[in-house]
């Protein structure tokens, strides 16, 4: 009975991690980039996962899952499949937006732990580089003295 009920937990896991991918990945890109082959090669790479990139973040420190959410959204950064597993959350985002979000916690001391991108590459990154930086937002002056 323990085994059917992991693989129900299993699949819900990969299915809550899939879809989204799915519903998230750049189908307009890729298809100005290579038409239906490329439409159909983001396909592929939203079921095998490799247009994300998962992080998984210490639980035990001074971060919560809300305030690293508020992080990252307030930065542009899309996020979703959260998880926990062994002392640590986890969740995935575009890979195009991989070494904004990694640069964002990691500059704010959010425990990042498992694999991480090029970590030098981010530290010291350019000004404007690859990086999917986030929409410039318009700040409300205050006009009123």
């Amino acid at each position: 009975m323990h085994k059917i009920l992991n693989y129900r937990y299993n699949f819900f896991l990969i299915l809550r991690n899939v879809i989204p991918t799915f519903q998230h990945a750049e189908w307009s890109a890729a298809y100005r980039k290579a038409g239906l082959l490329g439409t159909m090669w983001e396909g592929f790479r939203s079921l095998v996962g490799t247009n994300t990139w998962p992080f998984f973040i210490e639980s035990k420190g001074d971060w919560d899952r809300k305030q690293i959410q508020q992080l990252l959204i307030s930065h542009g950064v899309t996020m979703w499949g959260w998880g926990y597993s062994r002392g640590n959350f986890m969740f995935r985002v575009k890979k195009q937006q991989a070494y904004w979000a990694e640069y964002l916690m990691l500059k704010n001391g959010v425990p990042v732990t498992g694999r991480l991108l090029h970590t030098s590459r981010i530290l010291n990154a350019p000004k404007r580089s690859k990086i999917a930086y986030p929409v410039k937002q318009q700040h409300k002056m205050n006009t009123s003295q």
